[in-house]
């Protein structure tokens, strides 16, 4: 058998092709990178969101420990920790949803 019986991309077939997904995965497949993430953050916005609150939580708290704020800065890491949660709660929904529209 032949490559293109066998629908193997060669090395030289994906160095041709604009888009070497589409080289090794064929013209239906919708799984480049790009397309996954833009996928997952329009079908879970809260994911982003709750990383984003975690990551300005940590900047405030540190702020606030730099600048001798003691109580301050324990609130903001409480805050973290609450938001931390709330994203890996969201990703293990998210899955769950994922696999369940899967099925």
């Amino acid at each position: 058998m032949s490559n293109t019986e066998q629908n193997v991309a060669t090395s030289s077939d994906i160095q041709k092709a604009d888009d070497p997904y589409v080289a090794l995965f064929g013209e239906g497949h919708d799984a480049t990178p790009k397309r996954t993430h833009d996928n997952f953050l329009m079908e879970n916005p809260l994911v982003p969101s709750f990383i984003s609150l975690a990551g300005i939580s940590l900047v405030g708290g540190l702020w606030a420990y730099k600048t001798g704020r003691q109580q301050a800065s324990q609130n903001f890491q409480r805050a973290r920790v609450f938001f931390q949660g709330l994203a890996v709660g969201a990703l293990v929904l998210s899955t769950w949803n994922y696999n369940v529209k899967k099925d």
